[in-house]
């Protein structure tokens, strides 16, 4: 073989490497979210929780290179609208997000809102949100927790106050600030259980609030049609196999 034929297929060698390696950055999806334990949240330089375990473990199954960036939710909801990050988790659909994402079609969690308060005090709730009008209900800024929800406060003139979390609304039903707070059942108790709250001092009322039912949301600037029908596919065969629910198990103890 001659030098030139041997240089030749060198440089066509390096030409296909370069190539495979810029369409390997490019094919990296970024993939943006917010600190909402149990879960979403980060441990060392990796993100653990429900929520991550899910997507992780999907994308890995299909072989797509990812990054998880948890970062404030405003700037993710900007980077979606941008184009500058790929896909936003987890998401529930509105109208407004409805203008800057699409979704995939297979659920990846559902959450369960519920009210709960201290035994000492005396609020009650059958379902009628008549019955809480004289309370205080805490809740977090900017969560979503169900048109259900926001109709019986708003029919009722129910006094409500924010918090900037989940932590600090704990904190002020502890303290009396509220008389019952909402929020995601298994955030609520994770959070209690690393507050180092007795939780038999509380207690979670019935009916709960809502089942809120949270996707994947994609960027309009791209075409994400295959990604999100392969990773529909996986989820709901995780689904169906039963590793579903034992990722789930295995992302969280609130015992």
């Amino acid at each position: 073989m001659s030098i030139f034929n041997k240089i030749y297929i060198l440089f066509i060698l390096l030409f296909i490497n370069i190539n495979n390696s810029a369409y390997a950055i490019e094919d990296k999806l970024i993939v943006v979210t917010r600190l909402y334990p149990p879960y979403i949240y980060p441990e060392g330089d990796d993100v653990k929780g429900i929520s991550a375990e899910l997507v992780k473990y999907v994308f890995n199954k299909m072989n797509q290179k990812y990054q998880i960036i948890i970062q404030p939710w405003n700037r993710s909801h900007g980077e979606i609208e941008s184009g500058k990050a790929d896909i936003i988790f987890t998401v529930n659909r509105s109208p407004e997000r409805d203008k800057i994402m699409t979704y995939n079609n297979e659920p990846l969690v559902h959450q369960n809102m519920s009210f709960y308060k201290k035994k000492t005090n005396d609020a009650i709730f059958n379902g009628d949100y008549k019955n809480l009008k004289n309370k205080t209900i805490g809740y977090v800024r900017a969560a979503y927790y169900g048109d259900t929800f926001m109709k019986g406060i708003k029919d009722n003139n129910i006094v409500t106050e924010e918090s900037w979390d989940y932590e600090k609304c704990i904190l002020k039903l502890q303290s009396d600030r509220y008389d019952v707070i909402v929020g995601s059942e298994k955030v609520v108790e994770y959070l209690m259980k690393n507050l180092n709250i007795d939780r038999k001092e509380y207690v979670k009322l019935q009916p709960k609030v809502e089942t809120i039912t949270s996707f994947l949301g994609f960027s309009k600037k791209k075409d994400y049609t295959k990604i999100k029908a392969k990773f529909d596919e996986i989820l709901l065969k995780i689904k169906n196999s039963g590793e579903y629910e034992k990722i789930v198990k295995r992302s969280v103890n609130l015992e």
